[in-house]
Formats: C-alpha cells, sequence, structure tokens
C-alpha cells in the first residue's frame, strides 16, 4: 500500500459526500498522525461544525455526536501539541463549554 493512498480514499470520500463529518474527522486524525497539525487543525474544525450542524437538524444522530465527541478529543490533543490551538466554534453546552 502506497503511504498516500489512504489520503486520496479521504480526499475522494470528502469530494463526494462534503457534508458528511466522519470525512474530515478522519482526514483530521490521519493529518495529526503525520505531524501536520495545522491541516489537522482545520479538518478537525469542519469536522466538528457538520458534526453540530446534524445534532441540531437531526432526531437520530448518534453518529454525529460519535463523530463531535472524537473531534473534541483530537482538538484537546491538537491545542495540547500546538502553540496556536483551535478556532473556537458554537458548540452546545454538553460539551463544557
Amino acid at each position: 500500500m502506497r503511504a498516500h493512498q489512504p489520503l486520496y480514499a479521504l480526499d475522494i470520500a470528502i469530494q463526494r459526500h462534503p457534508q458528511a463529518a466522519v470525512n474530515y474527522l478522519l482526514r483530521a486524525e490521519y493529518w495529526a498522525h503525520t505531524g501536520n497539525l495545522a491541516l489537522a487543525r482545520q479538518d478537525c474544525a469542519t469536522a466538528l461544525h457538520l458534526a453540530q450542524q446534524t445534532l441540531e437538524t437531526s432526531d437520530w444522530a448518534y453518529a454525529a455526536q460519535s463523530y463531535r465527541d472524537r473531534a473534541l478529543a483530537l482538538r484537546q490533543w491538537i491545542e495540547q501539541y500546538s502553540p496556536t490551538g483551535l478556532p473556537e466554534i458554537a458548540l452546545t453546552e454538553s460539551d463544557g463549554r
């Protein structure tokens, strides 16, 4: 398997399903794993935004909640290891803000 095949697959998934938070979350995790925290930060913010939208508009949003929780954990990790942190986005009170 080539090193960039997972990234290529994630890019295609995002192109085909740009409103799916999970695709941005997985790519953010990929970027974080490869040390590119700036791109991880950007995709993490997008994943959080999309997951939050789904939570606000769907009665059955269990998957969106899990994506949001993973993105929040990733954001916390990025903030710990990156001095610039993440831009703030509006979240519900359930995340402790």
